[in-house]
């Protein structure tokens, strides 16, 4: 697959034993498409999403197969390379909100830190923050978030 994320083959392991945490991972998601990954609690969900950031937790070693975005191999990045990418080409958000964001700080804060991270926009996207209405009880499952203006900081 050209463009859109391809995984073929992809093997995640213990580092320390080699035993297989994930094996023979193969996905290709196109370019618009939504891919939804579904299992146990413990099955490899997380460990595959972070995989495609080229990326693994203490412990687990990444030992084999290719992960693709559009061009770039995304296992064949250096350390640095793979920083770059994160948040540019891919980027990862947690099933858990509070790994998401830290509710102490502004959500504009916290926006704004990954833009500058990655270079970007300039003075337009330090000089305003998405004001958000959220639509929740406590008993939903689902909430409703849309983006309803910026405000001027």
């Amino acid at each position: 697959m050209a463009d859109g994320l391809s995984i073929r083959g992809l093997r995640l392991e213990v580092a320390r034993t080699g035993d297989d945490i994930v094996d023979e991972v193969d996905i290709a998601v196109a370019p618009g498409e939504v891919l939804g990954l579904v299992g146990e609690s413990g099955s490899g969900k997380t460990t595959v999403g972070l995989a495609v950031l080229g990326h693994a937790r203490r412990g687990v070693r990444i030992a084999g197969g290719s992960i693709s975005i559009g061009s770039t191999e995304v296992l064949g990045l250096g350390a640095e390379e793979r920083r770059s990418i994160r948040g540019r080409l891919v980027s990862y958000v947690p099933q858990d909100p509070s790994s998401s964001l830290n509710p102490a700080l502004r959500i504009g804060l916290q926006l704004r830190e990954v833009l500058e991270a990655h270079d970007f926009g300039g003075y337009e996207a330090k000089s305003y923050e998405p004001v958000f209405l959220v639509d929740a009880d406590a008993d939903d499952v689902e909430a409703e978030v849309r983006v309803v203006g910026f405000r001027w900081l």
